[in-house]
């Protein structure tokens, strides 16, 4: 009955966060040759050579071969996701949207600030380090170089 239940709720999960899930399936088959790294609780994290930087979309997380093993970047995306859960369909209004513009315009409009100081960028660091403090589990450099070292081609 749990095994059903936790199904139901995957499922109900996924179309929930259809819009972004959507467009995260649609960037990954624009990079073919995604590597999977790592399937965790039902997010997918990706490294795609040719990405620069790293996004999140839904379940997807596509990062660039050097954001693989950079924890903070790591952290962050996760964090992303769980706004995507909170969200449901308004996440690309909300997050991605903003986000993008975000990400697109901090270096030539706010050199010097951290980019993390803009709030979708702040929140997602946030509750990914809040998941990750009360579920006591701890990402480091080598934890993430041995999950890419160990994934396989997805």
């Amino acid at each position: 009955m749990k095994k059903f239940l936790n199904g139901l709720l995957s499922i109900l999960l996924y179309i929930w966060q259809l819009p972004q899930n959507i467009a995260g399936l649609i960037l990954l088959l624009y990079f073919r040759k995604e590597r999977k790294v790592w399937d965790y609780e039902g997010i997918r994290f990706y490294v795609a050579p040719k990405m620069q930087g790293a996004i999140t979309l839904g379940q997807y997380i596509i990062l660039s071969p050097y954001s693989a093993t950079d924890t903070e970047t790591f952290i962050h995306e996760f964090g992303h996701t769980i706004q995507s859960k909170y969200l449901g369909p308004l996440y690309l209004i909300v997050i991605g949207i903003t986000s993008l513009l975000h990400a697109a315009l901090h270096d030539c409009k706010e050199s010097g600030k951290s980019y993390y100081h803009f709030y979708t960028e702040r929140w997602a660091n946030n509750l990914a380090l809040k998941y990750l403090k009360r579920h006591n589990i701890e990402i480091s450099y080598r934890t993430l170089c041995k999950l890419y070292e160990s994934s396989s081609y997805a």
